[in-house]
């Protein structure tokens, strides 16, 4: 599986989580990373679970970074 069918597949799971906001992959100290953003902080076993094991062989990292907004209005 690449990592583009990995974090599609992780993207379909998590779009329906009220704090979910985004998912994007690339690379992290020469690693293929999956990055999953959120509205919030979120602490919860899955989640937990996922940043310690990875998804389908990947890497992941949950970062909070809020709603996105235009730049310009």
């Amino acid at each position: 599986m690449s990592i583009d069918d990995a974090a599609l597949e992780l993207h379909n799971k998590l779009a329906g989580f009220d704090w979910f906001g985004a998912i994007a992959v690339g690379g992290l100290d020469d690693k293929e990373v999956i990055f999953v953003y959120t509205i919030r902080a979120v602490k919860n076993n899955w989640i937990e679970d996922l940043k310690a094991h990875g998804w389908r062989g990947f890497d992941v990292r949950v970062e909070k970074v809020g709603r996105a907004q235009p730049a310009i209005r």
